[in-house]
């Protein structure tokens, strides 16, 4: 069995203005692409993917959002079996209810975007994001990548003695 674990399903306009001033260099000046429910079953159909885990995008200080309705209408529409993620900014002050969506949606797990929405995961003021996720027993994906904007501040190592 093969299974994407990182599959994306949000739409050129939930970048906001991110992924054209910060993302398209990266990616050979190419805006981002429209995929369709069709466009991502012919992709994961010829990479002979069995299950694919999929989400949006969350990070409300960069202007990006993928609203969790629209990853559960974009699940509905496609063939091939997909476990659904939210993205979720614990930044912002509605968290909980964004999570109380996405469990009512049937979601599995959440997806995190620490370094785009200028958060540290292991910041002790998360700590309560991360009991109530557990609560709710939803997976948790991190992207630990980096990030283009010159300005972002860089990663660094968490504080000693902290998880």
């Amino acid at each position: 069995m093969i299974i994407d674990i990182h599959s994306h399903c949000h739409r050129p306009e939930h970048w906001g203005e991110e992924h054209r001033d910060h993302w398209e260099g990266a990616y050979g000046g190419k805006p981002y692409p429209l995929v369709t429910p069709g466009s991502f079953d012919e992709v994961m159909t010829a990479a002979g993917i069995d299950v694919a885990i999929t989400f949006g995008l969350a990070a409300s200080q960069a202007g990006v959002r993928t609203p969790n309705d629209y990853v559960a209408e974009f699940i509905k529409q496609v063939k091939t079996p997909t476990v659904p993620f939210a993205a979720i900014d614990p930044l912002d002050g509605d968290w909980r209810d964004q999570l109380d969506e996405a469990i009512a949606l049937g979601f599995s797990g959440v997806k995190l975007y620490p370094v785009l929405s200028l958060f540290d995961p292991v910041d002790p003021a998360f700590d309560d994001f991360l009991p109530d996720r557990h609560r709710t027993r939803l997976g948790t994906a991190v992207a630990h990548g980096c990030h283009p904007k010159p300005h972002w501040p860089p990663c660094r190592e968490p504080a000693a003695g902290h998880r």
